[in-house]
């Protein structure tokens, strides 16, 4: 996670609302805000005012009936302004995106801005704080705990009716940060769901351990595993793969420690710790990958390779299956074949305006060389 400001508790003004935060966080009061630090052009500002009511109606109505999961109609004055597409200071886009005008507001209002990281959460810890259904109602995710302090980022940090409900419920002194809808209903929708499914079925394999029922003692499994059909293993499994595939990742290494099994993903050439998998849940996940790429799940003493091929976002993606066995277990390893990422277009390179016609120019040389480094 990364903060554009230090934390800071946001102001909130006598008589402020709680439900949203409406008057601490109302459009006509960012908007004079954002005005006053030369932020939106005073032309521009009179055009969103005019149009704002329809716009809020329309943002509303798409929140309410998007496939995010989001349980909240709420819109923040902040993606309502952003739908004006008001010209960018960053000289490699033509409009302002969310990210460049919360941080900017952010800033002027005295309230820390994050980007939320997925690579540097500890998801398992978070993930038991708040329920999935209360994060996507009040559209939030815990971020970082540090002690008794829970930073939290919120698409309305303003709204201290929630903050205090969350404080009320978890213990914890709540440090509330400016996020994005759209990066913290990927975290609850990813991450969080995996965790919960994790969690989910550790309990299931636990209670099925009872001691206190006789007839679980001829459980002939020995080191017995949660079966690969249960459906939060198959719910974890397929949130992996859909997390890995956001991520823009080339591998999954899935490689089974003493206590846990650890999940990394290959990101830009580095390995990345993600997850981690609970021993008694670890078997089931491996053989429901293995019942996936076609391989024999009885088989656990010799390596074997399987393929899997999958669909996200209109495009087919061809999975590379391989489990070897190690210490502690079946070591998996996935190699991920997306043509999205194979075959790039010039201007997704990330080229400047200036750059990009000079590189073009290069490429329609009859001979010479290119070279990359880094």
């Amino acid at each position: 996670m990364t903060t554009g400001s230090k934390p800071a508790a946001p102001s909130v003004p006598p008589g402020a609302k709680s439900a949203h935060g409406e008057e601490a966080f109302s459009l006509p009061r960012v908007l004079a805000l954002l005005e006053q630090r030369n932020l939106v052009p005073a032309a521009h500002a009179e055009a969103i005012r005019a149009g704002a009511r329809a716009r809020q109606q329309a943002l509303t109505q798409q929140a309410r009936t998007s496939a995010d999961g989001s349980d909240s109609g709420y819109v923040s004055p902040l993606e309502v302004i952003v739908s004006f597409r008001l010209p960018s200071r960053n000289p490699r886009r033509e409009f302002m995106d969310e990210a460049e005008l919360g941080a900017a507001f952010g800033d002027a209002a005295g309230v820390a801005f994050t980007r939320i990281d997925p690579l540097k959460l500890d998801a398992r810890t978070l993930a038991s704080i708040v329920s999935k259904p209360f994060a996507r109602k009040h559209l939030l995710v815990p971020v970082r705990l540090d002690g008794r302090r829970l930073t939290v980022a919120m698409v309305n940090p303003f709204d201290r009716g929630t903050i205090n409900n969350l404080e009320h419920a978890t213990g914890y002194l709540v440090e509330p940060v400016l996020g994005l809808r759209a990066e913290i209903l990927k975290t609850i929708n990813e991450i969080f769901a995996f965790e919960r499914s994790i969690q989910k079925a550790e309990r299931m394999r636990s209670a099925a351990l009872d001691l206190g029922n006789l007839e679980q003692l001829v459980d002939i499994r020995g080191d017995a595993e949660l079966d690969s059909t249960d459906h939060h293993v198959v719910r974890a499994v397929d949130l992996l793969l859909q997390y890995a595939f956001e991520q823009r990742a080339s591998d999954i290494h899935i490689e089974p420690k003493r206590e846990r099994a650890v999940v990394r993903l290959r990101i830009d050439g580095r390995l990345h710790n993600t997850h981690s998998i609970p021993k008694q849940v670890f078997p089931g996940f491996v053989s429901r990958i293995k019942i996936m790429a076609r391989l024999d799940i009885a088989e656990k003493r010799r390596p074997q390779d399987g393929r899997i091929k999958s669909a996200y976002q209109d495009s087919e993606i061809e999975l590379r299956v391989s489990t070897v066995p190690v210490a502690f277990g079946e070591k998996v390893v996935i190699r991920i074949f997306d043509p999205t990422i194979l075959l790039q277009d010039v201007g997704a390179l990330g080229f400047t305006p200036e750059q990009r016609p000079v590189y073009e120019r290069l490429l329609k040389r009859p001979h010479g060389i290119i070279l990359v480094t880094g």
